[in-house]
């Protein structure tokens, strides 16, 4: 092994130890190394029949910002290179007259306060790499993907790139990585990327790995498609979030934890059930006492009346839903001591005090900052759907295998629901001989048409998903690439899913399910007195400190403004600068208080941080004018949402402080069950 490889072997190995670890395996790929015309080096690289171009780049959405998609093409993405891209089967990777201009005239289009994050597509011998570095401002990343790994160690091999290796804004991707190990690596980025991601195609490299490289290109457009989902709902669904964790803050505060059924059922299957329309082929088998009494059956809420007419009775039913129409699904239910409903605090109020039967809640950093202690010592991670929270319980549970059932993702027979879903008995008044439930279900299908797309399912035959379900499929992927339990997909129709085992279900049943259930915890909703009383009272000492906390803020934006009017006369700036740093210290008192507003305030925060982005690449002097009245302003517009985001959390907590009165009055003839 030469010195200057094991030199970029170690430093790729402080952040990047697998990947470094995949290099150093490879064997190298033959270059032919010779120097340019200006100094540095440059090389030519073969193509093999195997690395063909099967598919245009060109076709992959390659712009992270809507407004610039017109970009998508490599060539109008800084597609242009000075490099001389031989015919035949050898491609020059880099300029044979000046590789580093070459590297420069790339990424030259690159706007450093717009682009967040760069991903460049094609390692070559590194230059635009270093290029793109030192065009990206400190509080950017790049992300770069190469799957040909035996090009990288041939590389390595030849050029000293240990400088932009040990750069921390650099994020390296190697070999073959699909859509769910994509979203995994990626996740950290995501409020960086959607302030502006940039694909930057290397021309020599697209020569080479065409099809692995557009392929790549749209999985990253997918992840932002991902991102972006989750960031707007979250900013969406900000009042409301808060408003259902106050208005569950009782239950929270005084009623069980999912601490009692950690590696409850542990070595154990699990099936989890959602509403797809794949359900009805299989779902039977739970009928059999025979199977049912040696699995553990997590519903989504939407499928809990179907299977309770079915006579199976799931052992825990899942729910987050914000909104109280859910609460259709628990009407006229029996009691159900037997069965377990575990929520988000998230979820509308009126959905636990609907369900017949007992309740558990998962953690929420939010509540934990009003109680002031966290009594979860297990955290169960947050569900986007249903779906996703009952496998998270599952892994929970301590349950391997897990087994989905009616988690389809997509239209499966062009159907939208499952046959025999309660949707279905609305309809019923509007069928007829020339419009059936058939015509119906197309017709919904069809509503969504801006947003379908064509994807394969199990059996490899096209079926349509619309762009919500592409986006909950891409978070199961990653989860299941992460999860070390076995996980099967039985659903038997449906999206096809990487990383899960696709099986039918009877047999998955007869392989798995071979001895019956320990008995699993019992629950109750008794809530506990002390606890709530401890809960009522630091209920009481948030809402004081939200007013002084909005007191604070509004002294600041007065200061903040006087401090914008007085940048040239430095000794009354100062006297202002301290005057708030003075506002700073006692808010950061309230730590608690002041980081459940931060939660709330998601829009503020996203702004906030990309403000600093946008300033910390400007690169200026700190002390230079601009600079600061630049600083200023992203202070004032940051403490003005902070004032917002207050005054609807002091409206929201005098909302619901009559729910905890209410709640105290009901405990004084309860007492806690043990869990």
């Amino acid at each position: 092994m030469t010195s200057l490889l094991e030199k970029n072997l170690r430093t790729l190995s402080i952040r990047h130890a697998p990947m470094a670890e995949l290099v150093r395996s490879a064997s190298p790929s033959p270059l032919s190394v010779m120097p340019s015309r200006k100094g540095p080096i440059t090389a030519t690289a073969a193509r093999s029949a195997a690395t063909e171009p099967e598919i245009s780049a060109d076709t992959a959405p390659s712009e992270g910002n809507d407004s610039e998609r017109a970009k998508a093409s490599g060539r109008g993405i800084a597609g242009s290179s000075e490099g001389d891209i031989s015919g035949g089967g050898v491609i020059q990777l880099a300029s044979r007259f000046d590789p580093e201009g070459e590297a420069v005239k790339l990424v030259s289009t690159i706007e450093a306060r717009k682009s967040a994050v760069v991903v460049v597509l094609g390692f070559g011998l590194g230059y635009h790499i270093r290029q793109v570095l030192k065009t990206i401002g400190p509080a950017s990343a790049c992300v770069v993907y190469e799957p040909d790994i035996a090009l990288v160690r041939a590389v390595l091999e030849i050029a000293d790139c240990s400088d932009f290796l040990a750069d921390e804004r650099l994020m390296i991707m190697l070999g073959s990585v699909d859509r769910g190990e994509v979203v995994q690596r990626m996740e950290p980025l995501t409020v960086l990327a959607l302030q502006g991601t940039v694909i930057l195609h290397h021309p020599p490299s697209r020569s080479l790995r065409e099809r692995e490289l557009a392929a790549f290109a749209q999985a990253v457009t997918g992840f932002l498609g991902y991102g972006r989902m989750h960031l707007s709902t979250m900013i969406v669904n900000a009042t409301r979030t808060v408003s259902n964790y106050l208005g569950n803050f009782a239950g929270y505060a005084a009623g069980l934890t999912t601490d009692g059924l950690k590696d409850a059922a542990r070595g154990y299957p699990a099936v989890c059930i959602s509403a797809g329309p794949s359900l009805a082929r299989n779902v039977h088998l739970l009928a059999n006492p025979e199977w049912r009494k040696r699995v553990v059956v997590i519903s989504a809420q939407t499928t809990l009346k179907y299977l309770l007419a079915r006579g199976i009775t799931p052992d825990y039913v899942t729910a987050l839903d914000y909104s109280s129409v859910s609460t259709r699904f628990y009407e006229g239910l029996p009691p159900l001591e037997d069965c377990t409903l575990v929520v988000e605090p998230m979820v509308h109020p009126s959905v636990p005090a609907a369900y017949p039967g007992p309740v558990r809640m998962t953690q929420s950093s939010f509540l934990n900052s009003i109680t002031g202690d966290n009594r979860w010592r297990y955290d169960i991670r947050y569900g986007a759907t249903v779906a996703h929270l009952s496998f998270y319980l599952a892994q929970h549970l301590g349950c391997d295998p897990i087994l989905f059932i009616g988690q389809d993702l997509g239209f499966t027979d062009g159907l939208y629901y499952c046959p025999g879903s309660p949707i279905h008995d609305v309809w019923m008044p509007e069928i007829n001989p020339f419009n059936t439930l058939e015509m119906m279900e197309w017709r919904r299908v069809v509503a969504c048409r801006p947003l379908l797309v064509k994807v394969q399912d199990q059996r490899g035959m096209p079926m349509y998903q619309d762009e919500q379900m592409s986006t909950y499929l891409k978070q199961f992927e990653r989860d299941f690439l992460e999860a070390e339990q076995q996980v099967i997909d039985c659903t038997e129709g449906g999206a096809a899913k990487l990383h899960s085992r696709v099986m039918g279900f009877e047999e998955a049943l007869r392989r798995y399910a071979r001895k019956p259930l320990l008995p699993l915890p019992r629950a109750s909703n008794r809530l506990d007195p002390l606890r709530l009383a401890h809960g009522r009272r630091m209920y009481r000492r948030r809402r004081a400190e939200l007013d002084r906390l909005l007191e604070l803020s509004l002294r600041t934006v007065e200061l903040l403004k006087r401090l914008r009017e007085k940048v040239d006369e430095t000794d009354q700036y100062n006297r202002l600068v301290r005057r708030i740093d003075a506002c700073r210290a006692e808010v950061m008192g309230m730590k608690e208080t002041f980081g459940m507003i931060e939660e709330f305030n998601a829009i503020g925060v996203f702004n906030r941080f990309k403000a600093d982005r946008q300033l910390a690449a400007r690169n200026t002097d700190p002390s230079d004018r601009e600079h600061r009245i630049s600083q200023v302003d992203r202070d004032l517009s940051n403490v003005q949402w902070i004032i917002e985001a207050c005054r609807e959390a002091i409206r929201l907590f005098d909302e619901h402080q009559k729910d905890l009165g209410q709640a105290e009055g009901q405990a004084g003839r309860r007492t806690v069950d043990a869990a």
